[in-house]
Parts: C-alpha cells; sequence; structure tokens
C-alpha cells in the first residue's frame, strides 16, 4: 500500500478504503485491539512494556456470519497470508470483562484461544476514546453479534 500512516484519523482512512475493497460494509461493526495472554499474565506483563511491542495489534470486523482478522501487516502489505476469517459457528466461550482498565475479549476458534485487549473508555487517550472504542462500545451493546450471550 502507497498511503503511509502517522496519525489515528490517517489509519482510520486506510482502513475504511482497505474493508470497502474486500468487499465489506462499515457500520461500527470493527475496532482495532491489542493481542494478548491471559488477563492475569497480560496485567502482569503489561508493566514491563514488552506485551504489546512483541504481540502486536489486529483489526477485528464484525461481519454478519464470520469475525475478520486483519493483523496490521496487511495494511503496508496487502497479503492475503495477514487475512484471517473464522466462521461465527466455530467461535465458542465468546466473553469480555474489565480485568483492570482495559476490556478483554476473549474466545475460543478451530482449536486456538485468541485475547485482544482494548481501552475502550479512553483512559490511555489524551482525546478520549477513539474510533476503535467508540465501536467496541457498540458491538458491546449489540452482545457482538449474537457472540456474547
Amino acid at each position: 500500500m502507497d498511503e503511509e500512516i502517522y496519525t489515528k484519523e490517517q489509519e482510520l482512512e486506510v482502513l475504511e478504503k482497505t474493508y470497502r475493497r474486500l468487499g465489506y460494509y462499515l457500520n461500527h461493526n470493527y475496532f482495532v485491539a491489542e493481542r494478548g495472554v491471559r488477563p492475569y499474565f497480560q496485567w502482569y506483563l503489561n508493566w514491563s512494556g514488552y506485551v504489546t511491542a512483541f504481540l502486536g495489534f489486529d483489526y477485528l470486523y464484525f461481519a454478519e456470519n464470520h469475525l475478520l482478522i486483519l493483523k496490521m501487516k496487511f495494511l503496508q502489505d496487502n497479503s492475503e497470508k495477514y487475512i484471517f476469517k473464522i466462521d461465527y459457528k466455530n467461535i465458542t466461550d465468546f466473553s469480555v470483562s474489565r480485568p483492570i482498565i482495559k476490556y478483554c475479549l476473549q474466545f475460543k476458534a478451530e482449536g486456538k484461544q485468541y485475547y485482544y485487549y482494548i481501552d475502550a473508555s479512553g483512559s490511555y487517550s489524551f482525546n478520549g476514546p477513539d474510533y476503535s472504542a467508540r465501536n467496541f462500545n457498540y458491538l458491546l451493546e449489540n452482545h457482538f453479534k449474537g457472540l456474547l450471550k
């Protein structure tokens, strides 16, 4: 991709173009989140500052019948190897908790455990909640397309 990303606004613009190019409709159904580990270990390791640097971020898009995960590298590389689709019927143990400050979204799918963290209240931001926090809260209010029981 030719576009440089330096700000959240540029990130959002590139992300929205990418979703549209992939044929997805945007309706507060996507956000960026930190990949992580179990909440207790995440809390412990966050103090070191290495967790986010080591694990990175993913873009999560909740479509009508599947979850689309774009690895952050996709915005620069556009390689299909950075796109993952998981049918909702293959997702189990979906939950959202708030163990400390950030929300933890966790689920199992296709033999793997997923943990994602997001500051959905704007606690770490000088400008308050960003598009990810707003969209996360919208999805939370709407039970993540039925995944959250």
